[in-house]
């Protein structure tokens, strides 16, 4: 992807989906350019690339983990990309994707003291 391709896709509304996990189970050194694609002005869903229904709650907060060390994502830009920008990705982000009032949710509470250490506690 070059600068032109990544200045014209985060001034689109399409939701760029990046596969951390293939690549590291595929052995490349290369990631998607997330943080280009944000410093542009794009968003960002982070997948693993499996089938639905075939993985578990856990191992979707390992794709936010994935973004902030192989994508160099902030981890709040992490939990955007796993939360809101999904639900924007799928057209969904009126009745999931947030903590609002009248939306739907499944929620994942985590002991921690700041939302910045969930990437770290999670393997």
């Amino acid at each position: 992807m070059n600068k032109g391709d990544i200045a014209a896709l985060g001034k689109s509304e399409t939701v760029a989906t990046l596969l951390p996990g293939c690549n590291f189970h595929l052995g490349l050194k290369q990631y998607a350019p997330a943080r280009a694609l944000i410093d542009a002005g794009g968003d960002c869903f982070v997948g693993d690339g499996l089938q639905p229904g075939n993985e578990s709650d856990a191992e979707h907060a390992d794709d936010s983990v994935a973004g902030v060390r192989a994508l160099r994502m902030t981890p709040a830009e992490a939990i955007a990309a796993a939360t809101i920008n999904a639900a924007h990705a799928l057209r969904r982000e009126k009745s999931v994707g947030s903590l609002e009032v009248g939306k739907q949710a499944d929620i994942a509470v985590f002991e921690v003291a700041d939302y910045r250490e969930i990437p770290y506690y999670l393997e």
